[in-house]
């Protein structure tokens, strides 16, 4: 066994016995390791109808980014890396519901982490920290659940600084070419 592995597993097993023997700690990591990812949405949300145009078009490019990141990069390494979620290959309490897809790399630390990423790369460094704050509360969450180990959260974040840098490099063009005619859109719509 190799010994990150041995370290992924010491990880889950501590974290998932703390959640076992503290319901009310169980009960907090269960609803952040499950609902922490869809803050995000209504975060963007508020912020779009506060910002102005510069941070709509950098708004646009971090959700992309977290698109990327989540549905190309992460796809790509699944195709080619299968490890099953800690909850099958160990003997623990299931904390949250059973999910059916390999746990390698972490969707959700992708997705969350290339928004925070991308806001640090575009200077935003305020927005950046409570974004990663975040992100690193869910990854942790979600090893506790036994749902991932931690190399998968890992993983998961280098995949969202790769979409993020990505996205950043190709922002100009990204917001001349796309996310004005989608602001414009936006504004006729009384929505920006």
């Amino acid at each position: 066994m190799s010994s990150l592995l041995v370290v992924d597993e010491s990880i889950v097993r501590f974290l998932n016995g703390l959640l076992v023997s503290n319901t009310a700690l169980g009960a907090m990591v269960f609803t952040i390791s499950l609902y922490a990812v869809y803050v995000i949405p209504f975060v963007w949300l508020g912020w779009w109808f506060l910002a102005s145009k510069k941070t709509r078009y950098d708004l646009f490019s971090s959700m992309f980014a977290g698109l990327v990141a989540w549905e190309v990069i992460n796809r790509i390494a699944k195709l080619f890396f299968e490890r099953q979620r800690p909850i099958h290959e160990l003997p623990l309490k299931e904390i949250l519901f059973e999910r059916p897809e390999n746990s390698f790399p972490s969707d959700h630390a992708a997705f969350m982490s290339a928004i925070a990423f991308f806001f640090l790369l575009r200077g935003q460094k305020k927005a950046a920290s409570w974004l990663f704050v975040l992100a690193l509360a869910a990854g942790i969450a979600r090893v506790a659940v036994a749902v991932h180990y931690p190399s998968d959260i890992l993983v998961g974040f280098l995949d969202g600084f790769l979409a993020a840098w990505v996205v950043s490099y190709f922002h100009e063009v990204l917001s001349k070419l796309i996310w004005t005619p989608l602001l414009r859109l936006a504004q006729k719509l009384h929505l920006a």
